[in-house]
């Protein structure tokens, strides 16, 4: 009499008596069902002309394919790849060596279970889970884990704590980090980034799309956005900073393009002197504001000398000027519209 252990096994039982003679190959070949199930290697074949493959079980103790417990994906096709599973509770490891990706399911090519599958893509492989009907990844968490080649997430990425990668990082759907973003390398991005804190970079930062940082960002190499970098609002916006001159009696100094957006703070004693040199070539475009202040003790004598290396004008004037006057408490505002030539507005002369 022959009957199931396990659906998945198919191991003979044997009645008192019973296979007198034969007792030694019907226990060999229950064994090597159980060696199937938990450790060997089936290769499932794929082509063009037919992208739906089985694995099938019977009722018999005899090797099958579908009851190894590792079923390796070979062969050819450009997509719809379609594995359908025995309809039985089983575990597999799923190793997808072809070129796309595969969908996992319970059924038949006539009535296939479109519900409840699982991918497993391209190149990579999957533990899943089957209980008859449904297939499901037996792999959902993990209290830690290290990437040390490339990481491909084709879903949402939740970080809470602090994300360790020696290799490449991949991401086709949302990439959430809830703690700090550290990147000693190159960090590139294909799609949005949403930083909670703080995001740093130690080499160069490519961004494809929306960069939204909360609190703050520093790049220590060059910063490429072909999107936009916004903040909560959704706004562009840089948070203007300043370059302090006049902490000594003399001071001299050229602006640059890391004035482009930003102030620049003209202090220092009473008895001391600021030279400012506007530079020959800048961006056009750049605009930076200069502030003749008294807030660094400062007194009304104070004049500071604003010196063109290239073309300026004083807004309003018909005739370029090489030197020009930034009084006390004057604010003026510089203006590149080309690269070597500005107009300059305020409190000048």
């Amino acid at each position: 009499m022959a009957s199931s252990a396990s659906p998945d096994l198919k191991i003979q039982l044997m009645a008192t008596g019973e296979n007198s003679g034969a007792w030694g190959t019907v226990t060999n070949n229950n064994l090597s069902a159980i060696e199937e199930a938990i450790a060997r290697t089936t290769d499932v074949t794929f082509a063009n002309d037919a992208p739906t493959a089985s694995v099938t079980l019977t009722n018999s103790n005899s090797l099958q394919a579908g009851r190894n417990y590792r079923l390796n994906l070979i062969g050819t096709g450009t997509a719809g790849h379609v594995l359908l599973l025995p309809t039985v509770e089983k575990s597999y490891l799923i190793n997808n060596t072809l070129s796309v990706d595969v969908s996992v399911r319970n059924g038949t090519a006539a009535g296939t279970n479109l519900f409840n599958t699982q991918t497993v893509p391209a190149g990579g492989a999957a533990i899943v889970y089957t209980d008859g009907s449904a297939v499901t990844s037996a792999v959902s968490s993990a209290s830690a884990m290290e990437v040390l080649n490339a990481l491909s997430v084709g879903g949402a990425a939740s970080v809470g704590g602090t994300l360790h990668i020696e290799g490449n990082a991949s991401a086709k759907g949302t990439f959430a980090f809830g703690g700090n973003v550290t990147a000693a390398g190159t960090f590139t991005i294909g799609g949005a980034v949403s930083a909670k804190t703080t995001l740093r970079v130690g080499g160069a930062a490519t961004l494809d799309s929306t960069l939204h940082v909360v609190d703050d960002t520093s790049v220590g190499g060059t910063f490429l956005a072909t999107g936009g970098v916004s903040d909560a609002d959704g706004n562009l916006r840089s948070v203007p900073s300043s370059r302090v001159f006049g902490e000594g009696v003399t001071d001299a100094a050229t602006a640059s393009a890391l004035d482009n957006g930003n102030f620049i703070l003209f202090a220092g004693t009473a008895a001391s002197v600021q030279n400012l040199t506007l530079p020959a070539t800048l961006t056009a475009g750049a605009v930076f504001t200069l502030v003749n202040t008294p807030f660094g003790g400062k007194t009304a004598d104070s004049t500071t000398t604003i010196s063109a290396a290239g073309t300026a004008f004083i807004a309003g004037g018909e005739s370029a000027t090489a030197v020009i006057s930034l009084g006390f408490n004057g604010v003026a505002t510089v203006l590149y519209v080309t690269a070597s030539g500005c107009f300059i507005t305020g409190n000048v002369s």
